[in-house]
């Protein structure tokens, strides 16, 4: 009967092993799998985020661009307003001069 027991017992420790080995080869193989996963998620990431970097840079490329393109037309229609300016101050002169001819014409 030891010997059946013995017999038993071997089988269900190989029975076991092999169970085991193939639970073992599983989990290597998922864990392999999800590795590959993982790097192509990094890879992938890391691309994102160098694209988004050069969004930015465009974007900022862009915002610079526009604020020199601003700045040049304020400064445009400041020296049109100061144009505008001189000539009303020049025209209310020859106004008022005008005016006081008149006055004395017909005095």
């Amino acid at each position: 009967t030891t010997r059946e027991e013995v017999k038993s017992l071997q089988a269900q420790m190989q029975a076991r092993d092999k169970q085991h080995s193939q639970e073992l080869t599983t989990t290597r193989d998922e864990v392999k799998s999800l590795w590959a996963q993982l790097q192509t998620k990094e890879r992938q990431s890391s691309l994102e985020i160098k694209t988004t970097r050069e969004e930015v840079k465009s974007l900022q490329a862009q915002m610079q661009a526009r604020d020199k393109q601003h700045s040049q037309e304020l400064t445009t229609t400041r020296d049109e307003v100061k144009s505008l300016w001189a000539q009303l101050q020049t025209k209310e002169r020859q106004s008022s001069l005008e005016i006081k001819t008149t006055r004395e014409e017909v005095k």
